[in-house]
């Protein structure tokens, strides 16, 4: 006798729910996306003295930078290998994120109707990622090289710009500790900025 022949309405469906339920234990389930973070919101500050009048060309960074990835290194394994969080990410590129917070600082002290001809600001994010020493210990760094040129008048001014402090050893760390380092360089850099009016 057919075995679907003998099975009622009702426990045909019973068994073919059954079977499609069987077959679907057995796909692939998809990853889980990273969860995605910012900078966090920026410090507020205001800028005493004024800033030279600048246009920044934008905020470059190298192609292993280029990524949204939370990068970290362990130099107790192996130094020279970049490794990033898979469940953590940022919502952008660090140098978008960067290029932002750079933008609303610099908007807050540039003289407006100003006649003069714009210096022109180039950053070039070079560094920005965790670093285990351990497994407990850690910390972070942020390094940007900058250059401002003042032609015509024949100036081509560059610097370099870094911050490092210790953090948990964990995600947690990095997400806390290197958004307050980029707000540390970039304190820095207007500093600096200030000092060529």
């Amino acid at each position: 006798m057919n075995i679907w022949r003998g099975l009622g309405g009702s426990a045909l469906l019973t068994v073919s729910g059954m079977m499609l339920l069987g077959a679907c234990s057995v796909l692939p389930q998809p990853a889980p996306l990273p969860q995605q973070y910012d900078f966090g919101l920026p410090a507020a500050r205001s800028i005493s003295g004024g800033l030279p009048l600048v246009t920044l060309a934008g905020v470059t960074a190298p192609s292993w930078l280029d990524t949204t990835a939370i990068l970290y290194r362990r130099l107790d394994q192996r130094p020279r290998s970049l490794h990033y969080y898979a469940q953590h990410a940022w919502v952008a590129r660090p140098a978008e994120l960067l290029e932002e917070r750079l933008l609303n600082l610099l908007s807050q002290g540039t003289p407006e109707g100003s006649a003069a001809r714009p210096a022109v600001l180039e950053v070039n994010l070079v560094q920005l990622e965790q670093v285990f020493e351990s497994p407990q210990s850690a910390y972070a760094q942020v390094a940007v090289r900058v250059s401002l040129d003042r032609r015509p008048a024949g100036l081509l001014l560059r610097r370099e710009f870094s911050a490092r402090q210790a953090t948990d050893a964990d995600v947690q760390g990095a997400l806390v500790q290197l958004p307050l380092l980029v707000d540390e360089v970039l304190t820095e850099l207007l500093a600096w900025l200030q000092e060529q009016q």
